[in-house]
């Protein structure tokens, strides 16, 4: 079994934090927090996003389209 690593970069994982946002994972700014925090914590979901070929967040850019 190969252990992932989470993204080692600020942008990695600011990338994957919005992921969790919409998913619903981080509804809170301490859950936000928490996770830049431990990042390890957040694994398993890691393992599921990277399973699903690293869907890129919606763009929050007004007229954007993805």
């Amino acid at each position: 079994m190969t252990i992932m690593q989470m993204p080692q970069t600020l942008d990695g994982l600011c990338e994957f934090a919005t992921i969790l946002i919409d998913a619903g994972y981080l509804n809170a700014a301490t859950d936000v927090v928490y996770f830049f925090e431990k990042p390890h914590k957040w694994i398993k979901e890691y393992e599921i996003w990277q399973g699903c070929n690293e869907q890129k967040p919606a763009s929050t850019t007004r007229g954007a389209q993805n």
